[in-house]
């Protein structure tokens, strides 16, 4: 594998990762346990900011340490994607630099790899609607059956048109 390529396929992991991580975020609860003592009860509640407003939600004792490890777990894939963020920033930069792929054509995979989330049985709709040169070919059943991502038939599309041919493609 040369340079290009391993480039570009670090790029579409890190894609993926961060939608990946996006999604994990989006299905944990945010903020933090806030401990409050009533008349010598203690009472648990997880609070989190909407805007300028903080909300607030009684958490039983029996549900604190699963709701207590969640909001690690967010906290944890917050993290981490600050990192896959930065690692996506300067593989973009290396990428842009060698004139590998152009900025049009990295927001186009940026935009699309939300197509790899489909599910088996509509991503054959996908590839007639999108790719409809791929539908019979090696990559496009990699694509339906889930082996490859739909961004590595984009990168094979753009490294077909700049060798101005196609051929090699349909194999």
């Amino acid at each position: 594998m040369n340079k290009k390529e391993r480039k570009l396929t670090q790029l579409v992991e890190l894609l993926k990762t961060k939608r990946d991580i996006e999604e994990m975020i989006g299905s944990l609860p945010k903020g933090y346990i806030s401990v409050k003592t009533i008349s010598g009860r203690t009472y648990y509640y997880r609070q989190w900011r909407e805007g300028k407003q903080i909300k607030s939600q009684y958490v039983e004792s029996d549900f604190l340490a699963g709701t207590k490890s969640k909001i690690q777990l967010r906290k944890d894939n917050e993290a981490l994607l600050r990192i896959v963020k930065h690692d996506l920033r300067n593989v973009q930069k290396n990428i842009l630099k060698n004139g590998f792929l152009t900025i049009e054509q990295i927001m186009i995979l940026k935009e699309n790899v939300s197509k790899d989330s489909v599910p088996l049985e509509k991503r054959e709709e996908v590839l007639e609607k999108n790719l409809p040169e791929y539908l019979n070919t090696k990559l496009g059943k990699g694509y339906t059956e889930g082996l490859i991502s739909y961004n590595q038939l984009l990168l094979d599309k753009w490294q077909c048109l700049q060798e101005q041919q196609f051929s090699h493609c349909s194999k």
